[in-house]
């Protein structure tokens, strides 16, 4: 299968990732990078305000004459809501190739639906005219199939995210870096306005050692006597990301409301790491991730700090659920070259 995959490639957890494992599964690939039409003020004004301008004109015929030019079987779309229906149209007209797109974010959920800004309001706009005419969409999440075919979407297919074991695997801190990381629960990630800010000042007024990791504006929602006392870092990257995981008893897992997660990347990236998830309840997720033997789940705050300070004091019982899970994703396939193998074989079952 010769395959030109387009994306920005600006994070290699995404895109990059996904390219190495895809040519690792011996796939002919080719990439386009669109991200670079929009390191100029012009570009920038147009992705700001979702506009076709000169620079996203540029971009999507671009595209479309690298698809000539290459001859793919497939032309797989990354989050393309830079792509215009238009360029769909004529990759399709003057090509061969069967059009795939992957979208990792929910254009029917709360945060875009209702969304005052107009740079949201007009990507996802522009980004649902684009669905039917793909041959084949890939989701992140299960709600999101019959919403994708109802627009017309010939066929929509779940692909999950998944962790990267070169980068999220079992680690041994150094005691200097254990005095930094080491705390009894850790977070890591932004503020979303649910009940996570509750959730931690819950543990945080009960004694725990909690160590959060994320935006500043943590420490403008929380309460200031929480704010005060939390051990609060800022963002953290790379192995610094894994270290952190590393560092905590219990690794801490918010689900976002806004974009109806039933499970998120870092219900993968923990277990990989050999560190315990801590994590809001899903059905979904606990068909992944077997309850009180793979995984911790809570569904309220009291129910989270009853669940934290029991299994505190069971260390023998936390190190029989950090090898079982570690042991579940890999035995399951929940990295990304698992994935990238599944992509490939709905690919040719579904359209080559």
């Amino acid at each position: 299968m010769k395959l030109l995959f387009a994306g920005n490639f600006l994070f290699y957890n995404y895109e990059e990732a996904f390219h190495k494992a895809l040519q690792s599964a011996k796939v002919d690939i080719t990439i386009f990078k669109y991200q670079w039409f929009y390191k100029y003020i012009a570009g920038k004004a147009e992705e700001k305000y979702v506009v076709v301008g000169p620079v996203t004109f540029l971009m999507n015929i671009s595209l479309l004459l690298k698809a000539i030019r290459t001859k793919p079987d497939v032309v797989f779309i990354w989050r393309g809501t830079q792509i215009t229906p238009f360029t769909i149209k004529l990759i399709k007209k003057y090509t061969k190739a069967k059009l795939v797109s992957y979208n990792n974010d929910d254009p029917f959920g709360e945060r875009y639906k209702n969304a005052k800004n107009i740079h949201q309001r007009r990507l996802w706009k522009r980004f649902k005219k684009t669905i039917p005419l793909y041959d084949l969409n890939f989701v992140f999440r299960e709600v999101n199939i019959e919403e994708y075919n109802a627009l017309g979407s010939p066929s929509t297919k779940l692909l999950m995210p998944y962790y990267i074991p070169e980068k999220h695997k079992p680690i041994e801190l150094t005691p200097e870096e254990k005095e930094k990381y080491g705390c009894e629960v850790v977070f890591v990630g932004h503020h979303e306005d649910d009940h996570r800010g509750e959730c931690i000042a819950e543990l945080v007024r009960a004694g725990i050692h909690v160590k959060l990791y994320g935006e500043p504006r943590w420490l403008e929602v929380l309460p200031k006597d929480v704010a005060d006392k939390v051990d609060f870092s800022g963002p953290v990257w790379g192995d610094d990301y894994n270290k952190a995981l590393s560092g905590g008893e219990l690794c801490l897992c918010f689900l976002s409301k806004l974009n109806r997660d039933a499970y998120t990347i870092r219900c993968f990236e923990i277990p990989a790491s050999r560190n315990i998830m801590l994590s809001e309840h899903t059905d979904f997720l606990t068909r992944l991730f077997e309850p009180e033997k793979q995984a911790l789940y809570f569904h309220t705050k009291d129910d989270l700090l009853t669940t934290t300070q029991k299994y505190l004091k069971d260390k023998a019982k936390l190190e029989e659920i950090r090898e079982a899970a570690y042991q579940r994703g890999v035995e399951e396939g929940y990295d990304v070259y698992s994935r990238a193998k599944e992509f490939i074989q709905t690919i040719k079952a579904e359209l080559l």
